[in-house]
């Protein structure tokens, strides 16, 4: 469980150090995202938009793995402020985490 937490934090980590590598050209089009290598960056893309649109059916089309999905619930849970999106995220460990934002 406390890995984890652990790569959770990780990922997102790399991913701010990393932002998106650049603005996206297109906000309405994700093939830019789909573009970029590695992963990180990839899935970055994805959240900047998501944020962007403030839509959290961006998080659904991320497909870099699960960690990734509910890292994009999670920033979009904080960014709109709203607690309700974390019931998105699988996992209880990162479900919890997503909360405990809130408290």
């Amino acid at each position: 469980m406390k890995r984890l937490i652990f790569l959770t934090i990780l990922m997102i980590g790399i991913m701010v150090l990393n932002g998106c590598s650049g603005k996206v050209s297109s906000l309405n089009d994700l093939t830019t995202c789909d573009a970029r290598k590695p992963v990180n960056i990839k899935a970055g893309c994805y959240i900047e938009v998501a944020r962007a649109k403030n839509d959290l059916t961006v998080c659904e089309k991320i497909n870099e793995g699960l960690v990734w999905e509910n890292a994009c619930y999670a920033d979009m849970a904080e960014f709109r402020k709203d607690s309700s999106i974390c019931e998105k995220i699988e996992g209880e460990t990162p479900k919890t985490f997503c909360y405990q934002k809130f408290e």
